[in-house]
């Protein structure tokens, strides 16, 4: 997920897949889930899938989480 988002940071029209040799069923990734435009676990997919003309998915915007502390009353 860190590399797919310094790589589209770095550059927001490139196109990022991911290559996930011998994943289980239950353990799937989503590309969408990373922000990745296709996640693949064979060469020649991947291949076929980088080679294919699209528009690049866009980086989704990272959640912030609010600060929890309070400021003394004086």
């Amino acid at each position: 997920r860190q590399a797919v988002r310094r790589l589209k940071r770095a550059k927001p029209s490139l196109r990022v897949g991911i290559y996930v040799p011998n994943v289980d069923e239950d353990r799937k990734i989503e590309a969408k889930e990373i922000s990745a435009d296709f996640v693949v676990d064979t060469v020649t997919e991947a291949v076929r899938q980088g080679l294919t003309e699209g528009d690049a998915v866009p980086l989704a915007r990272a959640t912030r989480l609010k600060p929890t502390r309070t400021r003394k009353a004086k």
